[in-house]
């Protein structure tokens, strides 16, 4: 069965109304691979909307998420809940801070948690450490990886580009 829940691939900063991003990225865990693309449209002030499809094991893996900016400042603090199917369903919740820097650079860390609808009703928590790069103003890399808190969690490294429009 495959099995890849967290991954939070995002600063803390939400897209303005009217703005979309599209991603891709790549992800190692637990001895596999995993391509993710991402869709995210900002839909009020502060809030964005986010669809995820991953395949991985031969599985695909079907997610969407808002997130809700708390805070804009140094640093922003935001929240996103949201659920994601993949063998089993599965509930999202994350609190995202990000420190921008200069030249366009920002770090995030917070924490991702997963409560995943299965034989055992398993709850999955992480650590993420992330850093975003932007290579031009309407493209950045992202590189991230996740610690692992609870038993079921395992380590998650990925990386990728967003493009912004």
């Amino acid at each position: 069965m495959a099995h890849l829940t967290g991954q939070v691939f995002n600063t803390a900063t939400t897209l303005k109304r009217g703005k979309f991003a599209i991603g891709l990225n790549p992800a190692y865990y637990n001895d596999n691979l995993a391509l993710f693309l991402h869709g995210n449209a900002g839909i009020a002030s502060g809030v964005d909307f986010a669809l995820k499809y991953g395949f991985l094991d031969g599985s695909d893996y079907i997610g969407a998420d808002l997130e809700w900016a708390l805070l804009k400042s140094n640093p922003d603090i935001s929240l996103t809940t949201g659920a994601h199917v993949i063998d089993d369903f599965a509930l999202d919740l994350s609190v995202n801070l990000s420190f921008p820097l200069k030249g366009g650079i920002a770090l995030y860390t917070g924490a991702d948690s997963d409560l995943c609808f299965n034989s055992n009703v398993d709850l999955f928590f992480w650590i993420p450490v992330g850093i975003e790069m932007k290579i031009k103003n309407k493209i950045s890399f992202l590189l991230e990886g996740e610690i692992p808190v609870s038993d079921p969690a395992f380590p998650i490294i990925d990386g990728g580009v967003m493009f912004y429009f």
